[in-house]
């Protein structure tokens, strides 16, 4: 992860203790076999310092971001999310982005050979008849014979590049995979942690590092099958799902859509439904033009309800949706979504020979568009 020299802490199996040693940053990982064998797993990032001197600042803990809020995942068996994952300078605000294994700090110095005279070998002019030596009367400097002196190389060691890492950690690989670039992938159902560990070095102009620090942000990750909806009375499935605010949990209507709630994305426990609209029938269900008319063709729409709550802006709720467009080209994925009684709309527009994908919400209050997502994903 880029740490240099041994850890500050030591573990003391025999009492279960951790003892720090010296100042620096750590990574323990505990990990234990259940009883009907999978391997459960547990990480901390600790990071020991010194006991602050009067009137002096603590360093600021590393503030690890990932792309989730409220810190909570629900994921399908066989579905994936891509984490992307920022690191936050409490002073300024910027954002780094570290999704990566491995982030270049200082690129190093390759070793390097310099030729110079060897000043023990250079010869100075003497004056013949006092024997001493002669001075240049301008810079008052001895004078050199010429051609005197010989040549050696000077080798300049080469300075180790120097990085900083990230890391992704599961508690239960039998539920949920993650990769090293933060790719999750659910495989059954149950609860588990996700964890992302960063490692962070400082370096001065040269290479040297003068800090070392860990960080680490943990996501609940729930995986369940989806329930299904319909907004069909003869079918017998409900129209609406009641999804526990503090659990969370996944929706699909019978033609594949689906939305995706983490815990504590409600406000409260909610009945949740969602359904597919007939794209040649969304300007008449919703009363409005279609955005982009003539400019972009519309792959799908549905309708999504998640309750009577009304939160500050329809942009707030952060769930994750998936809807198949009609024609079946692809299963595309936002992180946004709008309040009650909303339809969203996904459009593709050809640009340059790429398909960029254009997501606008349609509400009684308008037509809201959002920036196409960094990376859509395909389901």
């Amino acid at each position: 992860m880029g740490q240099v020299g041994t850890s500050g802490l030591e573990v003391d199996d025999s009492h279960d203790l951790l003892r720090a040693k010296a100042a620096g940053p750590a990574l323990v990982i505990v990990t234990r076999t259940d009883t009907d064998g999978r391997l459960i797993k547990a990480v901390a990032s600790i990071n020991t310092q010194a006991a602050p001197v009067a009137d002096t600042v603590a360093p600021d803990a590393l503030v690890v971001q990932p792309d989730v809020y409220p810190g909570t995942l629900t994921l399908v068996p066989g579905g994936s999310r891509q984490l992307k994952v920022h690191l936050l300078d409490p002073n300024t605000g910027e954002q780094t982005d570290i999704s990566q294994p491995t982030q270049t700090v200082f690129a190093g110095i390759p070793e390097t050979t310099e030729q110079v005279i060897d000043p023990s070998t250079i010869e100075y002019e003497v004056d013949p008849t006092t024997g001493e030596y002669l001075l240049d009367p301008d810079t008052g400097e001895l004078i050199e014979v010429p051609g005197s002196g010989q040549l050696i190389d000077i080798v300049y060691p080469a300075v180790a590049p120097v990085i900083s890492g990230t890391r992704y950690f599961t508690s239960d690989e039998s539920i949920a995979t993650v990769s090293d670039t933060g790719g999750i992938t659910a495989l059954r159902e149950g609860q588990v942690t996700i964890s992302v560990v960063h490692f962070a070095n400082s370096v001065d102009a040269y290479g040297n590092i003068i800090e070392e620090a860990i960080g680490q942000s943990d996501i609940a990750l729930n995986v369940e099958i989806a329930q299904v909806t319909e907004n069909d009375p003869t079918t017998g499935a409900p129209a609406g799902i009641a999804i526990a605010a503090d659990h969370g949990g996944a929706v699909q209507a019978a033609t594949g859509e689906t939305v995706l709630i983490g815990a504590g994305a409600l406000q409260q426990d909610t009945a949740v439904g969602i359904n597919r609209i007939d794209i040649t029938d969304i300007a008449t269900q919703v009363g409005l033009p279609l955005p982009g008319a003539g400019r972009l063709a519309t792959l799908g729409a549905f309708h999504l309800d998640i309750g009577t709550a009304k939160p500050s802006s329809w942009c707030n709720w952060p769930f994750r949706c998936k809807t198949k467009s009609p024609r079946q080209l692809a299963t595309k994925s936002c992180s946004s979504v709008a309040a009650r009684y909303s339809m969203l709309t996904v459009s593709r527009k050809p640009l340059g020979g790429w398909s960029t994908m254009a997501l606008s919400v349609l509400t009684p209050r308008g037509i809201s568009s959002l920036a196409p997502p960094a990376r859509p994903m395909v389901g």
